[in-house]
């Protein structure tokens, strides 16, 4: 695992590995795991049919696997995000979703080709 691609991306990886106790291949499995996890999708989706409780339980999940992982970099839109929709504001939710949508789909990119 290459620790600077990784903090290029945005991924405190100290803080990450510190959660593990350290295991660098358990990092690896679970940044692999979030390239598949379907919350991204689910927010679109629900975004997509102003479904605001749905766009808020996937923005949620989203925001606890950011935290989980140390990806900073896309933990901050999402957690405004996450306010905007507990707050039943879809509006300024759906308006900050496009943010969400360029560090998420450069942060899985760039993972893609990490590994």
């Amino acid at each position: 695992m290459d620790k600077q691609k990784l903090r290029d991306l945005g991924i405190d990886v100290d803080s990450a590995l510190e959660r593990l106790g350290g295991n660098e291949v358990m990092l690896e499995r679970l940044l692999k795991a979030f390239l598949v996890d379907p919350n991204y999708g689910e927010l679109s989706e629900a975004l997509e049919e102003r479904d605001t409780e749905r766009a808020f339980a996937a923005v949620h999940t989203l925001k606890g696997v950011c935290i989980s992982l140390s990806l900073d970099r896309l933990y901050e839109p999402v957690s405004e995000m996450t306010e905007y929709l507990r707050a039943g504001d879809l509006a300024s939710a759906q308006a900050r979703f496009p943010a969400v949508s360029a560090v998420y789909e450069q942060l899985t990119a760039n993972l893609l080709h990490a590994f």
